[in-house]
């Protein structure tokens, strides 16, 4: 009677623990579902607004080049984000590898560029941008970055150690952010 009693108690026990997530499968979870989130949202179009400003143009000038400038490292960075999104989910499809980071964007040419190509999208932004409030709002919107932006700390601080799924996430947020950015400054006529 006593050692039923203890294997269904341990029975019960077993199912307790099975079903718990420990945090970092919770983390990989909550990654997964901002990923999700991040990718359904609904971002600015960028090169109408810049095929407008093109159309526009009555004489080439220094404003003129950093716009050109803006637009072409915007869409080659968020290329290069998309193709290493595509890695990442390649390399592991459950979202809980930590050892994809280090290979794919710490020690790579990929993760240099990539990390060197949002600082410059973050300057030629604040550059077009005459108005001091708004470039309070660009600041805040990088603030997240804490200054790593444009530095081999970037890729140290959020790939190095993280989840294939916090990877992705950081991956697409950034993304979100270089664009939203593109369009701002380039809404910015004044």
């Amino acid at each position: 009677m006593i050692l039923k009693r203890y294997i269904y108690i341990l029975f019960v026990l077993s199912i307790l623990f099975l079903s718990c997530k420990s945090d970092y499968e919770k983390e990989v979870e909550k990654s997964k579902e901002l990923t999700s989130f991040l990718r359904t949202e609904k971002l600015p179009l960028y090169d109408s607004l810049y095929s407008q400003i093109i159309r526009a143009r009555t004489n080439p000038s220094l404003h003129s080049l950093l716009i050109d400038s803006l637009y072409q490292t915007t869409k080659k960075i968020t290329n290069l984000i998309d193709s290493l999104t595509v890695e990442v989910e390649k390399m592991d499809s459950t979202g809980e590898n930590r050892k994809i980071g280090t290979s794919l964007l710490v020690i790579s040419p990929a993760g240099l560029e990539l990390t060197k190509g949002a600082k410059a999208i973050q300057q030629y932004c604040l550059d077009l941008i005459k108005d001091d409030k708004k470039k309070n709002i660009l600041n805040e919107q990088f603030s997240k970055y804490k200054g790593y932006l444009g530095s081999i700390e970037f890729n140290e601080v959020y790939f190095s150690q993280s989840s294939s799924s916090f990877i992705l996430m950081t991956l697409v947020g950034l993304k979100n952010d270089l664009i939203k950015s593109t369009y701002f400054a380039l809404a910015d006529k004044d």
